[in-house]
């Protein structure tokens, strides 16, 4: 029998419950890519709701990193962007300093698709 997760395992954080997102993210992925999704049970989707979430993100990454995934990806543009680009990054760079798994974020992936795409400014 072949290990289903061959090519490695993401750790993903979803914002909310909405079911078809989780399906859709695993339909990306290539075969052999296992996903453990959890969840931070936004409701309100409100500034002060994002804010007081990134407590639940710090829990989620290390329910994560505990499992063993290969890279942890927590999603969820808002969350993030109510704390600025360098906040983001200084966050992300404290979770890969200690637990030693990448990790990305949605507004990562963002960024790196634009810049691949050429674009610097997408309004005149």
């Amino acid at each position: 029998m072949t290990n289903a997760n061959w090519r490695g395992i993401v750790g993903v954080i979803k914002p909310s419950y909405k079911s078809g997102s989780p399906v859709d993210f695993i339909r990306l992925l290539p075969d052999g890519v296992g996903v453990v999704p959890l969840f931070i049970g936004a409701r309100e989707h409100t500034e002060d709701e994002y804010l007081r979430a990134m407590e639940i993100y710090h829990q989620r990454v290390g329910e994560l990193a505990q499992i063993g995934v290969d890279l942890i990806h927590p999603e969820g543009g808002p969350p993030f962007m109510v704390r600025g680009y360098a906040m983001e990054k200084e966050l992300v760079q404290s979770w890969q300093d200690k637990y030693g798994i990448p990790v990305v974020t949605t507004g990562m992936s963002q960024c790196a698709a634009l810049r691949a795409m050429g674009i610097r400014r997408f309004l005149a």
